[in-house]
């Protein structure tokens, strides 16, 4: 496992035996951060697209950001300034994407049931052979006891959060069901819940029911453009959790915001307030 420290950012690359190969794996620290300190973690995927450090990575870690739709999360900066304000310590785990990417944030559920039947083809034309269960198996069950070993801070304030956008956002839901009670919350934005149909849905909402009261759930949907086949899924998705009664959430829509990593860095530090609050 090969390792690069530069500023604030830790590289590795982990083997990911449920996947078959080796997963790119980058953790953002705040300054003067200290190790044996409780800190909380936010897990995220499409790590290429989550940090505004152009220079911290060395030959061959480059951040080759091949699928953004506009610019970058700042990730590190809301983790930063959410750590300033609050006195505390505060990580950003990235997973870098792969170019098997929908295929590997898409659920197991969606086998034969994406939209191929001329009702979206947008999704059958990346989606072929799901494998988001293999995914977050790997996410629960070596990334995270990674990061533990080696951020001893995350293990003791047990303070752990999951989130992605778009395709990052429906696999989010998916590990956060996979270990209930791992996650505290979830940072869901834009999630790609078109990409299932009506049954693979209501199967991903039966899975999410079971995760403990505690868990905390942050839904984000714009509006404009491509964005707007986002809004019913998620809203219908939001709906259907609420009727337990037993979560805490918030499902917030701004209609003129187009889908792009702009809008949901502009909505990422609200999410933190509210899911470590």
């Amino acid at each position: 496992m090969k390792q690069f420290v530069e500023q604030n950012m830790y590289g590795y690359r982990i083997h990911a035996p449920q996947l078959g190969e080796v997963k790119t794996v980058r953790v953002w620290t705040p300054d003067h951060y200290r190790p044996e300190q409780p800190s909380a973690a936010l897990f995220m995927h499409d790590a290429q697209n989550l940090f505004d450090l152009p220079d911290a990575f060395p030959a061959g870690w480059e951040a080759d950001r091949a699928m953004p739709f506009s610019g970058v999360w700042q990730a590190d900066r809301a983790a930063d300034d959410y750590a300033e304000k609050h006195a505390c310590q505060l990580i950003v785990v990235g997973v870098d994407q792969s170019l098997n990417r929908f295929n590997e944030y898409c659920p197991p559920m969606a086998v034969n049931q994406c939209y191929s039947a001329g009702l979206n083809s947008r999704w059958s034309d990346y989606i072929d052979s799901p494998r988001g269960d293999r995914y977050a198996g790997f996410f629960t069950d070596t990334l995270v006891p990674f990061v533990l070993s080696e951020f001893p801070g995350v293990a003791e304030s047990g303070k752990l959060l999951i989130g992605g956008s778009s395709m990052g956002g429906l696999i989010s839901l998916c590990i956060l069901s996979r270990s209930p009670g791992l996650f505290m919350g979830t940072v869901c934005f834009s999630p790609a819940l078109a990409a299932l149909d009506v049954d693979a849905r209501r199967e991903l909402l039966d899975m999410v029911r079971v995760c403990p009261a505690f868990t905390r759930f942050y839904f984000y949907v714009g509006g404009f453009g491509f964005e707007s086949e986002f809004v019913a899924p998620a809203a219908d998705f939001v709906r259907g959790l609420a009727l337990s009664g037993q979560y805490e959430m918030i499902f917030h829509q701004v209609p003129t915001k187009d889908h792009s990593e702009h809008s949901w860095a502009e909505e990422l530090p609200s999410a933190l307030e509210f899911l470590l609050k």
